[in-house]
């Protein structure tokens, strides 16, 4: 919380800077277009969205059991 509303301080911006609303947004945004990624990622495909955090050896498993 404090981190947010006190951002000015915390980047030495006054509080009519710019700064101080433009880099959280930034972050913000960020946030929205990676959630928005991976909805669509799971909706488009579910096998891909579930091997997500498995590492290589899963995809080198799946891939020698459908050889």
């Amino acid at each position: 919380g404090y981190t947010v509303k006190d951002f000015d301080v915390l980047v030495g911006a006054g509080p009519d800077s710019s700064l101080s609303w433009l880099l959280p947004g930034i972050i913000g945004a960020s946030v929205l277009v990676g959630l928005a990624q991976g909805l669509y990622l799971r909706s488009r495909s579910p096998e891909a969205h579930a091997r997500i955090g498995l590492g290589n050896e899963a995809f080198q498993l799946e891939k020698a059991a459908s050889s």
